[in-house]
């Protein structure tokens, strides 16, 4: 118990490098009890980097009170930190999940006002050339919602978005057609 307060206190002088520098059992078990914000340091400090990177996602996922500036930089860090690491099919999953946040969040922070409707526009048709259907889906999501004055607009900018979304649907409608009467042609 001894131990906790000495943590402790070294936390409340602002001492969190001497703190690294305990080779305690207890110090990691602490620091996930009583402060996670620190954790992902003591990784760092031990080399634990996929753990590190994992802390750093679990921030941007939770900490709704921080800005989203901050959630990309942690998101950015966690990115950094999982691919120092030798291959392993945790690190994928990592790189995969702090890649699709960052998206997302770079997405979010786009829309929300930060840039221009031509850029959300930009964005979408981007998209569309990639074929990031995720990416598409995140975008439609995340579009500030329009008034009625700016109905017009919205009806311009979908025109400017899908201008060929007839041709994309047209194959795809004929060939669930297609499959739909054969199936049903066999079971009649």
């Amino acid at each position: 118990m001894l131990h906790y307060h000495v943590f402790q206190y070294l936390i409340d002088i602002d001492e969190t490098e001497k703190l690294m520098d305990f080779h305690s059992p207890f110090l990691e078990s602490f620091l996930k009890n009583l402060h996670r914000e620190i954790l992902y340091k003591f990784y760092i400090k031990k080399q634990r980097y996929l753990d590190a990177a994992n802390e750093l996602l679990t921030f941007a996922q939770n900490a709704n009170e921080s800005t989203l500036e901050q959630r990309i930089q942690w998101v950015e860090e966690a990115l950094l930190f999982a691919t120092g690491v030798d291959n392993s099919r945790e690190k994928t999953r990592v790189i995969e999940e702090a890649r699709a946040m960052l998206r997302s969040a770079k997405i979010s922070g786009k829309i929300k006002g930060e840039t221009q409707i031509k850029d959300y526009v930009e964005l979408m048709q981007h998209a569309f050339e990639e074929k990031d259907w995720q990416s598409i889906l995140e975008i439609e999501a995340a579009q500030p919602s329009v008034d009625e004055k700016a109905r017009k607009d919205e009806e311009e900018r979908r025109k400017l978005l899908y201008p060929n979304i007839e041709n994309l649907i047209q194959p795809v409608t004929s060939l669930i057609c297609s499959r739909c009467c054969s199936i049903l042609t066999s079971i009649c």
